[in-house]
């Protein structure tokens, strides 16, 4: 029990070793890198819609990224190459050689900075995203101008809009490989990472091939997952001095031997079903049946809790 109480005692004093030198130039640095995005961002708007533009921004924007993750003390974030028939013995081999790009990207969705390390990787990409993005100064921006689709969550005409977007998107990828595919977090909101909710419908409904990124953060001193986002756990990360990123690119999914159709209403459940096992299975977390009205109902009475006190 001692030695536990002096590690954690160690743990603090690193934070607070952090917060007095750590945290005030990374937080300078990191903010300038996000204004970066920004212009650049702005500036994509006076520019034409080709291909050496999209591949600019895409560095740009995916450097500066990159700039913000080492601020927050990523300082290595290593990619392992899997397979799907690693975890799904049932999927053609033969698939496994095609080169399709995929319009569609789907990750577990654990913090704001998965986000960062997608736009990181330095291809061109979009976002679903909620239409309360684009409203955020300086990201709002970013997102726009980066091509991301927003929806309302309660909307069904923008629901509809989105599938059709997604498939214009393929469309547009067969004939330019720059154009950028849509990274989609089928949980539909951020979680705890120990265990994958339910999937929506979204990257699954068009029956579309996806690629399968699994993000797994390192919880030695700080989880990235708290249950609130909020500017103390932001303070707090960029106070650590090193905080750590595992990123598993499982490859393209190509559902085609699944016999499904557009037609059918559960042939995207099918689809989800087989995606997030497969997900589950790279890192080895449950599969839960929980999803986005169970985290909100779970957030309110937190806060109900903490307004209490």
């Amino acid at each position: 029990r001692r030695c536990v109480q002096e590690t954690v005692n160690a743990e603090y004093m690193g934070f607070y070793i952090g917060a007095i030198f750590f945290l005030p130039i990374r937080l300078i640095f990191a903010i300038s890198f996000v204004v970066n995005c920004f212009l650049i961002a702005k500036l994509k708007s006076f520019l034409p819609n080709t291909e050496i533009t999209r591949t600019f921004c895409a560095y740009a924007i995916g450097f500066n990224c990159r700039l913000i993750l080492l601020c927050a003390g990523f300082y290595q974030i290593p990619e392992i190459e899997k397979s799907v028939s690693d975890y799904d013995p049932t999927y053609p081999l033969i698939y496994l050689t095609r080169k399709n790009p995929a319009p569609i990207i789907v990750s577990n969705h654990v913090t704001f900075l998965d986000i960062l390390y997608i736009l990181s990787t330095f291809r061109p990409v979009s976002f679903l995203s909620k239409a309360g993005v684009k409203k955020i100064p300086l990201i709002g921006e970013v997102a726009t101008q980066i091509g991301s689709i927003f929806v309302e969550r309660e909307d069904q005409q923008s629901k509809d809009f989105v599938k059709n977007a997604l498939r214009e998107s393929y469309n547009q990828i067969l004939e330019d490989s720059s154009h950028p595919s849509c990274v989609v977090f089928p949980e539909g909101t951020t979680t705890n990472g120990q265990e994958l909710i339910s999937f929506k419908k979204g990257a699954f409904i068009s029956l579309l091939p996806v690629q399968i990124y699994c993000l797994q953060y390192g919880r030695e001193s700080l989880n990235l997952s708290l249950d609130f986002l909020t500017i103390d756990i932001v303070f707090l990360i960029f106070c650590a001095f090193y905080n750590k990123l595992t990123v598993y690119n499982v490859g393209v999914y190509y559902p085609d031997h699944l016999k499904l159709s557009v037609d059918k209403e559960d042939s995207w459940q099918v689809y989800a079903e087989k995606v997030k096992d497969i997900m589950s299975k790279c890192l080895a977390i449950p599969k839960s049946e929980k999803g986005f009205r169970d985290k909100q109902n779970f957030f309110n009475i937190l806060k109900k809790r903490m307004d209490s006190k």
